[in-house]
């Protein structure tokens, strides 16, 4: 973008390239808990994908906080915890629409199931959440078969999230569920 390449690296690295000369421009490193800590067998560490829009970059980490960084300088412009108690993580990357920053989150052995979160682009203030495994007496329940809540497990939406304009709606597709269906 204006001649500069953004690169999101494994283990929560955001870099700056001069796209002509090659120049490193800024380089960012998330400070991480030790890998002990983590409960979501080391998902995470890769990213698919950061998101540009307007000044800042946006990223989730592998211990599932939202930063915006920016551009210019890499300067964490804002971080907001989403929450997991580092079962979640994402590895997708998020996207904005009309500012609103969409991420999801992998979290397969998490107990309360995952989610996607909106969150204002400029403060980083959520906005809303969607839990993918609904509760008792929630939509979709019906579809688990009677299995209790908390013996559903493994649904996430680690893969790409995408915007219909047209519709005005983003969509997302979740992993598949755990344990294994009837």
């Amino acid at each position: 973008y204006k001649g500069v390449m953004f690169l999101g690296n494994p283990n929560d690295v955001v870099q700056a390239i001069d796209a002509a000369s090659g120049d490193l421009l800024w380089e960012y490193r998330r400070n991480l808990p030790p890998l002990s800590a983590f409960r979501n067998n080391f998902w995470g560490q890769r990213k698919r994908s950061i998101f540009l829009y307007n000044d800042k970059i946006y990223t989730v980490t592998k211990d599932n906080f939202l930063v915006a960084l920016d551009a210019k300088s890499g300067k964490e412009v804002w971080e907001v915890n989403r929450g997991g108690d580092l079962y979640a993580t994402n590895t997708s990357g998020p996207i904005v629409v009309n500012g609103v920053v969409i991420a999801g989150s992998n979290c397969q052995e998490a107990p309360f199931g995952c989610f996607v979160t909106g969150n204002d682009a400029e403060t980083g203030k959520e906005l809303w959440r969607n839990y993918l495994i609904p509760k008792k007496g929630e939509p979709g329940d019906e579809t688990w078969g009677g299995m209790p809540f908390e013996k559903r497990w493994m649904t996430g939406v680690w893969g790409p999230i995408t915007y219909d304009p047209d519709l005005n709606l983003a969509f997302y597709g979740s992993s598949g569920v755990g344990p294994a269906s009837e």
